[in-house]
C-alpha cells in the first residue's frame, strides 16, 4: 500500500486508504492464493520442468490483476 501510494501520488491518503481498503485487500489476497493452490500443485505435479515457469508466470499474472482490481476498485477517478 506505501509503494503504491507514492508511486500514485496519493501518499496524504495512505492512512485513509489504509483503513478502508487493507482488509479487503487481504482477504482477497487470501482468498486468491488458496484458490490458485489446486492449479499450483497441478503445475508443479503434472508440468515438464521447461513448463513449469511458464505456468506459473500465468497464474501470477491473474492473482495480480485480481489484487489489483480489489485494490483499486472503490477509489475515485481522479482528472488531471
Amino acid at each position: 500500500f506505501t509503494f503504491v501510494a507514492i508511486a500514485e501520488g496519493h501518499l496524504k491518503d495512505l492512512p485513509h486508504l489504509l483503513r478502508k481498503d487493507l482488509l479487503a485487500t487481504i482477504k482477497a489476497s487470501w482468498g486468491t492464493s488458496m484458490a490458485f493452490l489446486p492449479i499450483e500443485y497441478l503445475c508443479f505435479r503434472g508440468l515438464p520442468l521447461s513448463l513449469r515457469v511458464l505456468a506459473m508466470n500465468f497464474i501470477d499474472i491473474a492473482w495480480g490483476a485480481i489484487i489489483s482490481f480489489v485494490a483499486h476498485r472503490n477509489r475515485k477517478k481522479h482528472v488531471a
